[in-house]
């Protein structure tokens, strides 16, 4: 039995620009592609991309997938209520995973909250690159972190008030994608501020309760309403619905079905 699950997005351009061995890899695919009882994609709008990529694949096959963390992320205690309500000064912003300058909004971001007061920034990420690591640590209110292990996420629920999603859709796997990152910060009950050349995302934003998942244009934060997107005026706290057991049961029952045939 074979299922196939995609976690990126590659376009046949992006492929002709990828190692010999990568080139190699994708001539072996589609007889993959073919024989596999399950073929997932992240959401919808990959899905699209990919039928096109594979016209004559069995669309029965095809499902979504997302990236969603466990319900064990969203325990909740007298103290985390607390701590929902409002969003105070400094407002303690936090970014998760890979770091780049040419892909990221990192600039725009450290030019606009690095040296204000009113701002902290903590970036957790596995990078080793000095030179970039300490253009991060030249601003007042930032920190690097170093790495963090996924189960280690859940700890630094309190600890943050925004979660920073920053890609700048320089490609269609970035355009066409909802980061996991969206579902993992909702779920440690802090807000989101997405990068809204992200069109997938668009379909996650939550601006009627809170924790919020906003979509900002990181080239023009001149004009982006801080009090506004902190808010809770008017508002109630809503527990984040993007949790991963929702959606493994297809793909568990799927694999059930084949072991049992």
């Amino acid at each position: 039995n074979i299922f196939v699950h995609y976690h990126e997005y590659f376009s046949e351009e992006d492929y002709t620009k990828q190692s010999f061995f990568e080139r190699l890899g994708r001539k072996y695919e589609l007889p993959l592609l073919n024989q596999a009882q399950w073929i997932s994609h992240t959401n919808e709008d990959r899905i699209k991309l990919f039928k096109n990529d594979f016209p004559n694949l069995d669309i029965s096959k095809l499902n979504v997938i997302p990236n969603y963390p466990t319900s064990k992320w969203q325990t909740k205690t007298s103290q985390l209520e607390s701590n929902r309500i409002t969003i105070k000064k400094p407002i303690r912003m936090l970014h998760i995973g890979s770091l780049s300058f040419e892909g990221m909004y990192i600039e725009e971001v450290l030019t606009r909250f690095g040296n204000d007061k009113d701002f902290s920034i903590d970036f957790y990420s596995r990078t080793t690159n000095q030179t970039l690591i300490k253009r991060i640590e030249g601003y007042k209110n930032v920190q690097f972190k170093g790495s963090i292990e996924y189960n280690e996420i859940i700890n630094l629920k309190t600890h943050y008030d925004v979660g920073l999603v920053l890609y700048n859709g320089n490609s269609l796997n970035f355009i066409y994608n909802a980061p996991n990152k969206i579902f993992e910060y909702l779920a440690l009950d802090i807000d989101v501020w997405c990068s809204d050349k992200l069109l997938t995302s668009h379909n996650y934003v939550i601006n009627q309760s809170y924790p919020k998942m906003l979509l900002v244009n990181f080239e023009d934060l001149k004009s982006f309403s801080i009090s506004k997107a902190i808010s809770r005026k008017s508002i109630e706290y809503k527990s984040s619905p993007y949790i991963c057991e929702s959606v493994y049961s297809k793909l568990l029952k799927q694999i059930n079905e084949n072991i049992n045939s």
